[in-house]
């Protein structure tokens, strides 16, 4: 095939595709094109694994990037979905309400189509507090000696407070 017939295939081609509505993505217009999540909420412990699933409706490339939309601090995806937390929480800036601070951390996770990046879907991952028990050393207290921590006052705490005192 010759250069010149080459260019007029194509920009035949380009023409035809123009005609029948196509996009730069040769999708036809008017097709909806979304990434589906699977699941939409899930809930992590700090350092747990979890697979997300993914599907592109409207376009024939199933491949996309997954992403934190709060920043990596809060843990990485591989290639296929799966999502791994962080060891820990980032530090989150403390400011609000008791209950605003105290609350489960909730991220958004997304997956972004390949070739088409408007095109995303996303879920939410909610952390869970880690839990911690520290021994109690008010003699005035009834649990004095014993190991004691949030998930032992659960719905009475108002407030926790870690002093430190040196004797």
């Amino acid at each position: 095939m010759t250069a010149s017939r080459f260019r007029s295939t194509i920009l035949l081609l380009t023409g035809l595709l123009a005609l029948a509505g196509c996009d730069e993505g040769l999708v036809p217009s008017g097709i909806e094109r979304e990434v589906v999540v699977a699941p939409t909420e899930v809930t992590l412990s700090c350092g747990e694994a979890f697979q997300f699933e993914s599907t592109v409706v409207g376009i024939a490339d199933q491949v996309v990037t997954w992403s934190v939309d709060e920043g990596a601090g809060w843990g990485t995806f591989s290639e296929t979905g799966l999502f791994t937390a962080a060891a820990g929480f980032p530090a989150i800036p403390v400011s609000g309400t008791f209950e605003k601070i105290t609350r489960a951390p909730v991220v958004t996770v997304r997956a972004t189509c390949r070739f088409h990046h408007l095109v995303t879907g996303e879920a939410s991952v909610t952390f869970r507090h880690p839990d911690f028990a520290l021994l109690d050393v008010n003699e005035a207290s009834d649990t004095h000696g014993e190991l004691v921590g949030p998930h032992d006052h659960a719905g009475v705490i108002t407030g926790w407070y870690f002093g430190y005192a040196s004797t």
